[in-house]
């Protein structure tokens, strides 16, 4: 797996609508983000298919870090249960274990991070499918950074390359990323990358240039991953996003939201730019499912 290998749960759903600001008080100021909730609500246009379903998805947070993400769907009124589908846990502030209880195919997922005496992350572990993953992280400098996938252990000298990504850092941030393909500690495609304000603006490599226009609006999930994570190791960890040929979903690692994104649904922001609920409405029907019906997700997010 090249690509980022930590799981994140988003769901785009395509709606014209416009940003409207709040009345809301808060200050102007960050404040910690404390939670969030998404509700999905839909319900069928079929008068001889009657149903109604709700999902409700909790963002349980502390300290600004995600510790649990829980759901529960209520069929026609009725509760089918809470299930919980992510927990993390920290050790001296920083990430040890991701666990996803419950994917697509009913497995359990779980990564496990490791830091050496100065905190910095130097290995992983990804469990899937009841096989092991094992990647390394190698600092040649505070500003460069191998990630390796290998057989064994981060800390078993045994352990063989299968493949190595290479970034260049400024500061937290990727501007330099690429495969070495040959393990001889040279990228054999450089992928560019260039930053304001802190959002990736534009992305360029020998086959592809890419321009990012952002709004004022900040990127809410983005700065609670960046906590949890630690915003540089969460880049870390996503070497092989960077390095991949085909620049994409990179502008989700930045602070504010694109100006697409306030295009695709209905904001309530804060006189902060953070954002308090997002709306998306949509219809569905046939042949993706048997009967006619519609949906508004709300994604509501709390502050301390």
């Amino acid at each position: 797996m090249r690509k980022c290998f930590f799981l994140i749960l988003v769901v785009l759903i395509n709606s014209c609508e416009s940003v409207e600001n709040n009345s809301f008080a808060i200050q102007s100021n960050y404040s910690e983000i404390s939670g969030y909730k998404v509700t999905i609500n839909s319900q069928s246009t079929d008068a001889n298919y009657p149903y109604t379903g709700e999902t409700i998805i909790n963002g349980v947070v502390q300290n600004g870090k995600l510790l649990e993400i829980n759901n529960e769907f209520l069929l026609n009124g009725v509760s089918q249960g809470l299930n919980i589908n992510s927990s993390l846990d920290y050790q001296d502030g920083l990430l040890v274990s991701y666990l996803d209880h419950l994917t697509y195919d009913s497995t359990s997922r779980v990564r496990k991070f490791y830091y050496d005496e100065n905190s910095k992350l130097v290995g992983s572990k990804l469990l899937v499918y009841g096989e092991e993953h094992y990647y390394r992280f190698n600092y040649l400098s505070e500003n460069v950074v191998y990630f390796e996938k290998i057989t064994l252990p981060y800390n078993d000298s045994n352990a063989q390359i299968i493949y190595r990504n290479i970034a260049v850092f400024d500061g937290d941030d990727i501007i330099q990323a690429g495969n070495d393909i040959n393990l001889d500690g040279v990228m054999d495609q450089i992928n560019n990358f260039q930053y304001s304000n802190g959002d990736l603006v534009l992305a360029y490599n020998d086959n592809e240039t890419l321009m990012f226009n952002y709004s004022n609006v900040m990127n809410n999930m983005n700065i609670l991953l960046d906590n949890s994570y630690g915003k540089k190791n969460k880049r870390i960890i996503c070497i092989g996003s960077f390095s991949y040929s085909v620049l994409t979903n990179l502008p989700y690692f930045s602070n504010h939201l694109l100006e697409a994104d306030l295009a695709s649904a209905t904001y309530e922001v804060y006189p902060s730019t953070f954002f308090h609920t997002k709306t998306v409405s949509q219809t569905f029907g046939p042949p993706s499912i048997s009967f006619n019906g519609t949906s508004v997700e709300t994604t509501e997010f709390f502050f301390n």
